[in-house]
């Protein structure tokens, strides 16, 4: 039957569509072609195991033109964590800016993992509404004057726990009377600053602080973050760091602690996955050695009775790397030398490949009504 004259296609309605919500100024865009939601590139975290699976992808990390929370408890590695953003930010030719308002950043330390202070802009926030304004005017003037939105401009505050609101400040210290300012300062903040991250293309990480839960049933979480649910809905990805014990040296000497990182929440991967590395004292992230033990881990490194070390990478599909041996001592300079290959290896073992549901038959997705009960 042919179609009636005056009947629209869909094709032509879609462009009605997109036509009068952009009447005035940009408000619609086509999902197939580059828009404010669009991810485009990443920022390592320092680790290479936890790039991956916050990404699923090589060269990955947390995403550029979103929003990020990392939170933990003390010692965990997240001030850490920030000072590997930042110097990874500026080696792609950034903008870094570090709110500090717990006034504990050690320059000594973010030049060992590779900041570059003198270009990095360190604040100190008084409250959480001058965050949110000062942020605000920073990110349209950075983009005012840095229009190139492939080059990152990343916005740190650390932390939300030690930001106090306005009220707080004017107040006294009776803790009575205070309960939900912060929450209500951030779920304001969020409201007029997400368009503003995603349109300019800027990425906002908030680290975060652990608070016990008060009554948690058991075996649920027990912590809490401060600020409310505004961030936990507004983030695109939040990460718990926890301390996993010291690393010592044959002496006995502490050199360093272990890391733990939980991706609970991720609109760009599947979640949860986890990532362990060490942190060093003398230089941040091991991320060599976090990559040896992941393998290990896999079984794609396995100990000769020599004491040697062998890939057996085969079975991944990874022939390149069968067979070869190194005393464990060696495997930076055995990842050196085959950094590629050792890519290659990751990509199999790391990257998900998500089923396409597309042409699946209608019984296999379906659920009967009676489970719904």
């Amino acid at each position: 039957m042919s179609k009636k004259k005056d009947e629209t296609s869909v094709e032509e309605f879609h462009k009605v569509i997109m036509n009068e919500l952009n009447k005035e100024e940009t408000l619609a865009y086509s999902l197939d072609e580059k828009n404010p939601t669009t991810v485009t590139s990443f920022i390592s975290t320092g680790s290479t195991i936890l790039d991956y699976k916050i990404s699923n992808r090589r060269n990955g990390g947390i995403p550029v033109g979103k929003i990020v929370e990392v939170n933990g408890e003390e010692s965990s590695g997240k001030s850490l964590m920030m000072s590997h953003i930042v110097a990874n930010t500026q080696k792609a030719g950034g903008i870094a800016v570090y709110a500090d308002s717990e006034y504990a950043v050690s320059k000594d330390f973010m030049q060992r993992v590779g900041v570059n202070v003198s270009n990095l802009s360190y604040w100190n926030p008084k409250s959480l509404e001058q965050f949110f304004t000062k942020t605000e005017q920073i990110i349209l003037k950075s983009r005012e004057k840095f229009p190139n939105k492939e080059k990152p401009v990343v916005i740190i505050l650390d932390s939300i726990a030690a930001t106090p609101t306005e009220i707080e400040i004017e107040g006294t210290y009776d803790p009575n009377g205070r309960m939900g300012l912060m929450a209500k300062a951030m779920s304001l903040g969020m409201k007029k600053l997400t368009s503003v991250v995603g349109i300019e293309h800027v990425t906002l990480v908030f680290v975060n602080q652990l608070r016990m839960k008060m009554n948690a049933p058991p075996f649920s979480d027990p912590f809490v973050t401060p600020g409310g649910k505004a961030l936990p809905y507004h983030a695109s990805v939040r990460i718990r760091l926890y301390s996993k014990g010291k690393v010592k040296d044959k002496d006995g000497e502490v050199l360093g602690v272990g890391c733990k990182a939980k991706i609970y929440k991720n609109r760009l991967a599947g979640s949860p996955r986890e990532a362990e590395f060490n942190i060093m004292f003398d230089r941040g992230i091991d991320d060599a050695q976090s990559i040896f033990d992941c393998l290990k881990g896999m079984a794609a490194l396995n100990k000769r009775t020599n004491g040697n070390t062998i890939m057996t990478t085969s079975q991944y599909g990874v022939a390149s790397l069968e067979g070869l041996e190194f005393k464990s001592s060696e495997w930076k300079t055995f990842f050196k030398e085959h950094r590629e290959e050792v890519f290659d290896l990751l990509d199999k073992l790391l990257i998900k490949e998500y089923t396409d549901t597309t042409n699946l038959d209608n019984e296999t997705t379906s659920m009967d009504q009676e489970d719904l009960s």
